[in-house]
């Protein structure tokens, strides 16, 4: 990430045609590369605060979005802060089916403690209703983060609508797990609906998020 041109690697010399066109913070880019790689190093969640931290990097891809868009206004940064966490945080719970399967899951460990759940990277006997309770307390968890992002629509330029959709993705997201009882296992976390796609053309297109 450094100023040298990238030699030998179509996927580093394509990002820094990118990092040029734009004039893309170089800072916010190795932020997402040290969040992401934190996340492979650490994957147990302690508490919630750590949860928020492997999230902080839709955070930054949210901003760098923005940047280039060319909005930078103080309620369109302060919008995509939380639908950043809300995206990253969601992200983290529909690659559960997966990771679980290597012993892994995205439940702060206090969460679990809450519960009664005795969880680790060891022993993860835990029930489907259990793990339902967790899903339902993570999905709150981005329903409050949608629900601050909100707070800003009307100071946020309509603009800054492509960078802010996946709002409208975790919506749709959202709205699966509590049809499905916040099973993971049930409901498609993965595909994206028509119903969905039209909803996020009709909002790019009013500049709504």
């Amino acid at each position: 990430m450094g100023h040298k041109e990238p030699v030998g690697s179509p996927v580093a010399e394509c990002l820094a045609r990118i990092i040029r066109r734009h004039d893309l913070s170089r800072t916010l880019l190795v932020d997402i590369l040290d969040i992401r790689s934190e996340g492979l190093e650490h994957y147990n969640y302690s508490d919630e605060s750590v949860l928020e931290r492997r999230a902080e990097a839709d955070v930054k891809i949210t901003r760098l979005a923005l940047n280039i868009i060319g909005v930078n206004n103080s309620p369109a940064i302060a919008a995509g802060r939380h639908v950043g966490l809300a995206w990253g945080i969601l992200g983290l719970a529909r690659s559960f089916p997966f990771r679980r399967q290597v012993g892994r899951h995205p439940f702060p460990q206090t969460w679990c403690e809450d519960l009664g759940i005795q969880s680790s990277a060891e022993s993860m006997s835990i029930t489907d209703s259990e793990w339902s309770a967790l899903t339902k307390r993570l999905a709150a968890r981005v329903m409050d983060h949608l629900s601050a992002a909100r707070v800003f629509a009307k100071q946020v330029p309509a603009a800054a609508a492509p960078a802010l959709l996946p709002a409208t993705l975790a919506d749709a997201y959202l709205h699966r797990l509590r049809r499905n009882g916040h099973d993971l296992f049930e409901a498609d976390m993965l595909s994206v609906g028509t119903r969905t796609l039209l909803k996020l053309l009709w909002r790019a297109r009013i500049g709504r998020y």
